[in-house]
């Protein structure tokens, strides 16, 4: 029963932790736009590629984390 539990709370961890890395690629690639609006382009295209990292991170953490143990406990 523990373990199940665990599970769960694992989870649910990753995709708190894939939510918060996707919504601060988010705030961040809006910043590197926002400054290289403002015509710093070496720092805003910085920003740009950090943004995208982290959105993609968040992405892969959601395909390979969660969707995995919600498909294993839908066919269980």
């Amino acid at each position: 029963m523990l373990d199940i539990v665990l599970e769960q709370l694992t989870t649910v961890l990753y995709a708190a932790i894939a939510g918060l890395l996707s919504v601060g690629g988010f705030l961040v690639e809006s910043a590197g736009i926002d400054t290289l609006m403002a015509g710093q382009s070496m720092l805003g295209a910085w920003e740009a590629v950090v943004g995208i990292l982290l959105l993609v991170a968040g992405v892969k953490l959601v395909r390979e984390k969660v969707l995995v143990e919600f498909v294993d406990a839908s066919e269980a």
